[in-house]
């Protein structure tokens, strides 16, 4: 991600996530409150990544950015203390209910990592506009190629269930699966 690209990819993120059954079920309803939420915790973590071990990549489209993935290797901090304080002010500017599902989301989303050392992939979208063009599947087999380079698997987590075959494609297998808020399901999926 180019300095100056932030807010971009976090409200590409939520043009991405605005119908994402994990989103809707953990953020405000309404979708113009839902999309300002994505935005401000997707821009906090877009922020506090690169701080904590992160990586960023971005896909363009004639110089804007249409798809982004965010990862963590093993040796990163993706369940810091940091990430949590910057995605904090999205969740409790959307009210106190939003903030205590988040709460709560976040500690399911956490339960689900492998004890073992691996690579995260904390975020991927593409853009509406750009779905379907492939820029989702490069941004991810780069993070995977950096899991092999590591000799980590690679472990991600998805509540939107047209995901799952998706993930499957590129070897991630389910590992569980929890409840969210508002009964969405997350899948823990791990890439060996």
């Amino acid at each position: 991600m180019r300095p100056g690209e932030r807010r971009t990819v976090a409200r590409m993120y939520a043009d991405a996530f605005i119908d994402d059954p994990g989103w809707v079920g953990v953020g405000p309803d309404g979708r113009a409150r839902r999309r300002a939420y994505v935005r401000r915790i997707c821009g906090g973590e877009l922020w506090a990544a690169g701080r904590v071990g992160g990586t960023v990549l971005v896909a363009r489209d004639a110089g804007v950015p249409s798809a982004a993935v965010v990862y963590y290797p093993p040796e990163a901090l993706p369940l810091s203390l940091l990430i949590t304080v910057a995605e904090a002010p999205g969740a409790f500017l959307a009210g106190p209910r939003v903030g205590v599902r988040s709460l709560v989301a976040d500690a399911k989303l956490q339960a689900g990592h492998p004890d073992e050392p691996h690579l995260f992939v904390s975020l991927l979208a593409a853009h509406p506009d750009h779905q379907r063009g492939g820029r989702g599947r490069a941004l991810l087999t780069a993070a995977i190629e950096e899991a092999q380079r590591l000799g980590v698997p690679a472990y991600l987590d998805t509540a939107n269930p047209a995901n799952v075959p998706y993930y499957r494609s590129f070897g991630f297998r389910e590992t569980g699966e929890a409840q969210l808020p508002r009964g969405a399901t997350l899948w823990y999926l791990l890439r060996r």
